[in-house]
């Protein structure tokens, strides 16, 4: 699934960066905010999509074989923004494998993806993502 093709997000002007690695968001009228800098809810929502992004990199048959819900945020503001930004996700190893090994044994679990937002070379927002995440039947999304 690609998730810059999803209709909220292209009218965001989200894309994909030609690694894959990181996903781009240039600044258009709709983003800038009353002070003159990218609106907060823009940069939420272009970290929050690169969250998902890195958890569907890691279960790429999420959508068929279970689901996913955003459960909870923890994020930090650090600089204003005024031009394109680049959202870099991770999730730990020993998170990712946690949650393999609870998708076995119970069918569901949850994990915390950490995202970076960059302009330039400067981190301008930090925050953490929960995702629960619950196999449909069978197998585990892998």
């Amino acid at each position: 699934m690609d998730v810059t093709q999803l209709p909220l997000i292209a009218t965001l002007g989200i894309e994909e960066s030609t690694d894959s690695k990181y996903l781009l968001m240039t600044p258009a009228d709709v983003h800038w905010n009353h002070v003159g800098t990218i609106y907060a809810g823009a940069i939420y929502s272009l970290a929050e999509v690169a969250s998902g992004h890195r958890l569907l990199q890691a279960f790429p048959k999420l959508p068929s074989e279970g689901i996913a819900m955003l459960r909870s945020s923890n994020v930090k503001y650090k600089l204003p923004a005024k031009s394109v930004l680049r959202a870099a996700a991770e999730i730990a190893d020993e998170q990712l494998e946690k949650l393999k090994s609870r998708l076995e044994r119970k069918g569901r679990g949850s994990v915390d993806v950490a995202v970076s937002v960059f302009e330039d070379d400067v981190e301008v927002f930090a925050g953490t993502f929960n995702w629960f995440v619950a196999k449909n039947s069978g197998d585990p999304p892998s």
